[in-house]
């Protein structure tokens, strides 16, 4: 088995399967710089029992602290490996990291889960460049990562696309969601309207709820909101002075709560201003919703096709949100058409396939 290592800011559950699958064929080490980000407002369940099949190393016990050195990376480094992912570039720890990578002139490489090209000073943009650039491979989810790498110096022949995914296969749906089970899982949830539209994501104004709220009040159906974060007093407020009756602020739920709402729902919205990937727009399309998000989500510009599997729309675009929400609810034909290829334009996007295109470049590598 080749001997390999990741370097990675802190486990996340989607990453967690993925490292148990990839550890059944290799030697697998990784290295977090801490356990956890609750200082940042990222929070999760995480359990140390569920790393089966590879080895979880944590450079620092709680919370990640992205602007200070942990030098003890190095140690790692040190070792002999067959090969090294890095998985940031942005932190202070894994700056070093590739600082040290480089200068020692050990080869390695780098997996990102999405980019964007912005506006930038020189000087980062200098400093983006030292440490994007010299990877042997480069892991991209999209086309728009791809020109965001190549920007900061990946040679085009050096990217490897890759099926950024939480899911194991499994947990794609085969076929829709029948009403009949629908409606089960609605009263299950204690839900009492006909349709349901469901977001997932924190409570911050990145995220964008500020807009789907301004419409709510014009959308015939009840909108659930799962996620917590620092504006939910913000969001209360405008639901109580808005008399917003049909909004439902959830709060955080596991990943298993979750699809529950998936599977009752009729529609997905994120009206995200920015995601470097997101997510939850996999997981929505494997229980067969169509997806509504934004032209600044790359999961959404990566995955969503308009009147195939869903709409993207303008960022901040309250008005044309609406009009795209409320063509699905009117057309469940539409809706019907959507919800299979909803599941059709994601069957490709599993864990299992995602650490197939790793091993290809693992058993590949010098």
């Amino acid at each position: 088995m080749k001997k390999i290592l990741f370097i990675s800011n802190i486990p996340t559950p989607y990453r967690n399967d993925f490292y148990n699958e990839l550890g059944k064929i290799t030697d697998l080490t990784v290295v977090y710089e801490a356990e956890g980000a609750s200082n940042q407002g990222i929070c999760f369940n995480w359990d140390i029992s569920k790393v089966k099949n590879y080895n979880a190393i944590f450079l620092k016990k709680g919370d990640i602290e992205e602007n200070k050195i942990n030098f003890k990376i190095i140690d790692w480094l040190k070792l002999k490996w067959d090969c090294i992912f890095v998985t940031n570039y942005s932190y202070r720890t894994e700056m070093v990291a590739l600082l040290y990578l480089k200068i020692h002139h050990i080869p390695y490489v780098m997996e990102v889960d999405g980019g964007t090209i912005k506006k930038e000073n020189l000087l980062k943009t200098i400093i983006k460049k030292i440490l994007i650039s010299g990877a042997k491979k480069y892991f991209s989810p999209s086309k728009q990562t791809d020109e965001f790498l190549e920007k900061y110096g990946a040679k085009e022949q050096s990217i490897v696309r890759y099926p950024f995914t939480p899911l194991i296969e499994k947990q794609i749906l085969k076929n829709p969601i029948s009403k009949d089970k629908k409606d089960a899982i609605k009263g299950k949830l204690g839900i009492k309207t006909e349709k349901v539209i469901v977001g997932v994501g924190q409570l911050i104004d990145r995220k964008g709820w500020d807009i789907l709220l301004a419409s709510a009040c014009d959308i015939k159906a009840d909108i659930y909101i799962i996620g917590e974060g620092k504006l939910r007093q913000r969001f209360e407020m405008l639901i109580k002075e808005n008399n917003l009756k049909n909004v439902h602020l959830v709060g955080f739920l596991s990943c298993e709560e979750t699809t529950q709402y998936y599977q009752a729902a009729d529609i997905f919205v994120l009206p995200t201003r920015y995601d470097v990937w997101g997510l939850v727009i996999n997981e929505a399309l494997a229980n067969g919703l169509p997806v509504i998000t934004t032209q600044n989500c790359i999961a959404g510009k990566e995955l969503i096709k308009d009147d195939k599997n869903g709409y993207l729309v303008s960022a901040d675009d309250e008005k044309e949100l609406y009009l795209k929400i409320n063509t699905l609810l009117l057309d469940e034909e539409l809706r019907k058409h959507m919800c299979i290829n909803a599941l059709n334009s994601i069957k490709e996007y599993t864990i299992e396939n995602m650490v197939k295109v790793h091993k290809k470049v693992i058993y590949k590598i010098d």
